[in-house]
C-alpha cells in the first residue's frame, strides 16, 4: 500500500515543480513590489487666535459639532499594482511556489525509495511545511489587486491557486491516512492547477519569459523566497 502511495505522488510534485520552478517561467524573481504609500496631506497653516464672537441670543443658531462615528473606519482597498510591478510579483510567486513544489517532489521521491518515511514524523512535518508555504503564496496572490490590463488573467491565476490548495489538503490527508485515493486526487488537482497557470501565463503581454521552459525537462532551480 505505501509503495503505491509513493508512486502516485512521485510525479505530482514533479509536474508542478518543473512548471513553476524554472527561471524561464515568469522571468527572474525580483520580489513583491508594494504600491507606494501616498504622502500625508499637509496641515492647514495656523491662524492667529482672535477673540471669540459673542454668541447669539437664539441658541438654535449656535453650530453644533457633528457626532463622531463609532467603530473602526474600514481600511481602504489595496491599490492596483502597475503592470511592471504585477509581472515582478507574479515572478516572485512562481519562484516561491515552484520551490515549495520542488520540496514536495523531493520528499515523495525519498519515500518511493524508503517507504517507511511516509510514517516518519519528521518527514511528514517537512511535507506539511512545504504545503503551508504553497498555501501562503496562494493566499498572497489572491490578495493582489491586479492592473486592469491583467485583471482577467489574474482571475485565472486565482482559479489555479484554489486547485493548488485542494492538492495540498488532499496530499497531507492522504499521506497521514495512507489513502491512495486522496493522493491520486491530489495529483489531479495539482496538474489541473498547473495547466490553468500555464495557460494564463501564455496570455501575458509582454510575455514574461520563455514559456517553453515551463514544460521542458530538467531539475528544479533553487530560488530564494521573496514573495513576502
Amino acid at each position: 500500500m505505501i509503495a503505491v502511495l509513493s508512486v502516485l505522488l512521485a510525479g505530482c510534485g514533479s509536474v508542478v515543480a518543473t512548471a513553476l520552478g524554472q527561471e524561464g517561467a515568469l522571468g527572474p524573481a525580483t520580489g513583491m513590489v508594494v504600491a507606494p504609500i501616498p504622502p500625508p496631506l499637509p496641515l492647514p497653516p495656523s491662524k492667529t487666535p482672535t477673540a471669540s464672537p459673542t454668541p447669539p441670543a437664539d441658541d438654535s443658531l449656535v453650530p453644533r459639532r457633528a457626532p463622531e462615528p463609532t467603530g473602526r473606519p474600514e481600511a481602504p482597498p489595496p491599490a492596483a499594482l502597475s503592470e511592471e510591478e504585477y509581472l515582478q510579483t507574479m515572478s516572485a510567486f512562481a519562484a516561491l511556489s515552484g520551490a515549495a513544489w520542488g520540496t514536495v517532489r523531493e520528499l515523495m521521491v525519498q519515500a518511493s525509495q524508503d517507504v517507511t518515511l511516509m510514517v516518519d514524523s519528521e518527514w511528514i512535518s517537512n511535507l506539511a511545511a512545504a504545503g503551508a508555504t504553497i498555501k501562503l503564496a496562494n493566499e498572497r496572490l489572491r490578495a493582489i489587486e491586479a492592473p486592469a490590463h491583467y485583471r482577467d488573467i489574474h482571475q485565472e491565476y486565482v482559479t489555479a491557486t484554489h486547485h493548488y490548495d485542494n492538492a495540498v489538503d488532499l496530499l497531507i490527508a492522504g499521506v497521514r491516512e495512507l489513502d491512495s485515493e486522496k493522493i491520486s486526487q491530489a495529483r489531479q488537482e495539482a496538474v489541473l492547477g498547473f495547466k490553468i497557470f500555464l495557460s494564463a501565463s501564455k496570455k501575458l503581454d509582454p510575455p514574461a519569459g520563455d514559456h517553453a521552459a515551463l514544460t521542458g525537462p530538467g531539475g528544479r532551480v533553487a530560488y530564494q523566497a521573496r514573495f513576502s
